[in-house]
Parts: C-alpha cells; structure tokens; sequence
C-alpha cells in the first residue's frame, strides 16, 4: 500500500512543465487506488483526494497544464466517487448504471468546430466554461445523485416522478461534462487585446458593419463554444465573420448566403485592452 501511496504522490508533486505527459500514468494511479480502495483509511483517502484536486485547480492557471485541468478535475471527481463506493463496501446501485444507448445520445448536436478543428475562445470563455465544468462535477451532479439515490430507495420507478427525472436530469449532465471536459482539452486561448488599437478585424474583435441596404450592426466575433447570439456575438466560423475576417475599417467584403450575395462596409473595428473583458473597451 506504501507504493501505491508514494507512486500517487510522486505524480502529483511533478513540475507543472510535466503534467501535459501525466495522462497515462494518473490512469495508472487511479486504476492501483481503485483496486486497493478497501485499504485506504478515510484519512489517507481524503489526503489523496485534497491532493489531487489543489494541483488540478492550480493547474488552470499555468501554463502549458492550461489545456489538461479539465481532465484532470473530471477524472478524480470519477475517481473519488468510485474511491467511495469500495470504502462503504457497497457495489453502484443500478439506478445509476446506463440504460439504454439511446441514453448517451445528444438531444442537441454540439456545436460544430471548423474543418481544420481549431477551437478558438477568449480567455474570458474559457473561464466561464472552466467554471461550469467544476460546478456540474462538484456541486450540481452531487446533488442529483443523492436525489436519485433516495427515489430508487423508495420502491417502484415506474411511476416515480423524483426518479425518472433524475435520471434524465443526470444524463444531461453527464453529456455536458463530457462535451466541456474535451472542448477545454483541445481550446486555444486567444487574447484579442492582442490586437488593441488595430482596425483590421481580427478573433475577438466588436465590429461595427452596414449592409448594401444602409442597415448597421455591431458584433463581436468570438469561440464557437462562448459565442451568444442574443448579446450580439457570432462564432468566429460564422459566414459573417468569415466575410470580415482580416477587413479594415472601410473596406467592402462581400457576404455569401442562401438568398444570394451582400455587400458589407467595415464601419468601424474595437478591441479590448489587454486583460480587459471583451465587449468592455
């Protein structure tokens, strides 16, 4: 047991320029712990467990360990609740084992990424979805499981309205954590303060357009997984955004669509500064 201990934390304890090559051996690890779960005292389980989550959330923010944190979170999370299943002695009760294949299917297809897969997103959009990430693994999923937990104690699911839409509840965030979990694996951070004071539109710039109908509009041009339409951002994959794309401030770009082709006048073109939100100047 002392080797399994010392293995554990001789992974944790590496310099954070070696956690990018941490994925199999944490695997490893974890797959030892599991087996030897039943030996550990709660003591030496919790230090296990504290251990691993401060080198994940410190993680978020070096770097190149940026782009693992998520991974790293997830998989302990996993990890602990199994860790927790063998100390009580008690096998996973089948109110939270996979019903069908139907059950992992998406009802909403993620959104899709450009060709060449490059998944670009503020550092301000990586943080929010970092955020989310931990919240559904420690707080939201937590609560649901324990919600399921006391409905499957209570006989018959069938007609077991706390029952059934738990599960349902906790497929969904299942799904999420797992879109999350590989979106931050593969995001590139891109700063658009980069390019403060510039007038050609680059990722992450508010750009300010008219139409061949004299209509204006602002839009910030920003990650396929951050961008919301309603506050007036488009993904950077977007045709709009593709038509202003590397444009200055007066240029004409022509826009490309269904119903035919537009002309688009590059009125004006902001960033913020660096270390600022975007969309705050």
């Amino acid at each position: 047991m002392a080797e399994v201990e010392g293995s554990f934390f001789d992974l944790l304890l590496r310099s954070r320029h070696e956690k990018l090559k941490l994925g199999v051996r944490v695997a490893r690890c974890m797959s030892s712990l599991q087996q030897n779960a039943k030996g550990l005292s709660l003591v030496v389980m919790r230090r296990h467990l504290q251990c691993a989550r401060c080198i994940a959330m410190r993680g978020a923010n070096e770097k190149p360990a940026t782009k693992v944190t998520a991974f790293f979170s997830y998989a302990f999370r996993r990890w602990q609740l199994h860790a927790c299943e063998c100390y009580s002695g008690t096998r996973m009760n089948k109110a939270f084992t996979k019903e069908t294949d139907a059950d992992d299917e998406d009802e909403f297809p993620a959104p899709r990424l450009s060709a060449s897969g490059n998944n670009y997103i503020t550092p301000e959009g990586y943080e929010r979805l970092r955020l989310e990430l931990l919240d559904l693994i420690d707080k939201e999923r937590p609560k649901v499981v324990d919600i399921v937990h006391w409905a499957a104690s209570n006989g018959d699911r069938s007609e077991n309205g706390d029952y059934l839409y738990g599960k349902k509840r906790l497929r969904e965030i299942d799904r999420r954590i797992r879109f999350l979990t590989q979106r931050l694996e593969i995001a590139e951070i891109t700063d658009p303060g980069i390019h403060y004071g510039n007038d050609q539109v680059f990722f992450g710039a508010t750009v300010t357009y008219a139409d061949d109908q004299g209509h204006e509009r602002t839009v910030t041009i920003l990650g396929v997984d951050e961008a919301i339409s309603a506050m007036g951002q488009i993904s950077w994959i977007s045709p709009v955004a593709h038509a202003l794309l590397k444009a200055r401030k007066g240029d004409e770009v022509t826009l490309v669509t269904p119903q035919g082709t537009q002309l688009l006048e590059v009125l004006k073109v902001d960033y913020p500064k660096a270390g600022r939100a975007v969309g705050k100047g």
